[in-house]
């Protein structure tokens, strides 16, 4: 039977035992639970309590249960179940993965090394592959949304996460039409303004698959660069850099890389969808053999020692509002769990905000017009 208070030893679903709390978000509480079936250990969302009852959290939860029960790939998060406690509290049952997130890696010192990098790219690309064969757009994709989950033998696995306001352009899964085509068409969510593509800022609930391999290319950029490709003094100049800038060629930012990759990602970041790579597959395979160009010596572009190393990042510092995922509904402040910036567990993998942190007004830029949308002011809890 279903918990009636979620806690340590609770059992959701008669399955699910809730064993420690790991980590939490502005959506809720993620737990290290154990599956008394199987005697695996798993990751439990639980969703916060203040946010409980608004239509826009309540269908992420639903979103992101849908769309990965729809892909099954080795290169995307696993939701085993979901459901609701005695209490209402919705949650989701996913894998558990240790290790860090992308956001989290480029952001340590020594940088990666620029081939094992790409080739992180390269496998998150295979499972947007699945994805998209699922009729599924991400919207979302960043650095905090790759995870490299610790694999056997000392490898890293990549995996996407968090498809909490991914749209579905084929038809979803048998007898779940009504439920996606209600969350499709309700809320105004619209994605990450660092890695959005154009189109996005205006269209948000008609991109394509295209729109995400503008994200990649944005997040493959920013990793081998040390810095994104787009960059501004607050949300709204970001957005107007990426619908009418052109960004410095990864190459000449960073030689060791070569002008092969850089090629990869300048038709990934190109201002019109029809530019861009046709789809995951031609943009994986032309990495791969782009990759064979790197020199095995060639580091990502940071500035390691140096008083110039908070350049690398300029907005993460004072604008770090335009790298988290926006909606025109406030969430609701709150009290955050700390997590673990070396073992992050379940999709909760956003970076632990300041004690308090002022949203700015969200400016949309579509091909050279400037729409300004009134966004939010969030206060958040201490951590």
């Amino acid at each position: 039977m279903l918990a009636v208070v979620a806690g340590i030893g609770s059992v959701l679903g008669g399955r699910w035992e809730l064993v420690a709390p790991v980590g939490g978000g502005g959506m809720g509480t993620v737990w290290r639970a154990r599956d008394r079936q199987g005697g695996d250990d798993v990751a439990v969302k639980l969703m916060a309590k203040h946010v409980r009852g608004l239509a826009s959290f309540e269908e992420r939860f639903s979103r992101e249960a849908i769309a990965c029960e729809s892909v099954r790939h080795p290169n995307v998060v696993s939701v085993l179940g979901h459901g609701t406690t005695d209490e209402n509290e919705p949650y989701l049952v996913l894998e558990l993965l240790e290790g860090e997130s992308l956001g989290w890696r480029i952001e340590r010192t020594p940088p990666p090394m620029a081939r094992e990098a790409i080739g992180w790219i390269v496998d998150a690309l295979a499972g947007l592959e699945a994805v998209h064969a699922a009729g599924i757009v991400h919207r979302d994709l960043k650095p905090d949304n790759l995870f490299l989950a610790n694999a056997p033998g000392g490898r890293t696995r990549v995996k996407l996460l968090d498809f909490g306001i991914s749209r579905m352009t084929a038809a979803p899964p048998m007898g779940r039409a009504a439920q996606w085509d209600s969350l499709t068409r309700s809320g105004e969510m619209l994605g990450t303004p660092v890695y959005m593509a154009p189109e996005q800022g205006t269209n948000a609930h008609h991109v394509d698959h295209r729109a995400d391999l503008f994200s990649v290319g944005a997040i493959l950029y920013e990793t081998l660069a040390g810095r994104a490709p787009f960059e501004g003094a607050n949300v709204g100049e970001i957005l107007l850099a990426v619908s009418a800038d052109d960004p410095e060629p990864l190459h000449e930012r960073v030689p060791a890389i070569g002008s092969e990759v850089s090629a990869v990602v300048a038709r990934a970041l190109a201002k019109s969808p029809d530019d861009r790579w046709p789809d995951a597959r031609a943009m994986r395979e032309a990495l791969e053999i782009a990759l064979r160009s790197v020199p095995a010596d060639a580091s990502c572009g940071f500035v390691i020692g140096s008083a110039r190393m908070p350049q690398i990042h300029p907005q993460r510092a004072r604008d770090e509002e335009s790298k988290k995922t926006v909606r025109s509904e406030p969430p609701p402040g709150g009290r955050e769990l700390p997590e673990d910036a070396g073992e992050v567990f379940g999709t909760e993998t956003d970076r632990p905000p300041p004690s308090r942190r002022t949203m700015l007004a969200v400016a949309l830029a579509m091909l050279g017009a400037l729409a300004i949308f009134v966004a939010y002011v969030v206060l958040g809890g201490d951590p």
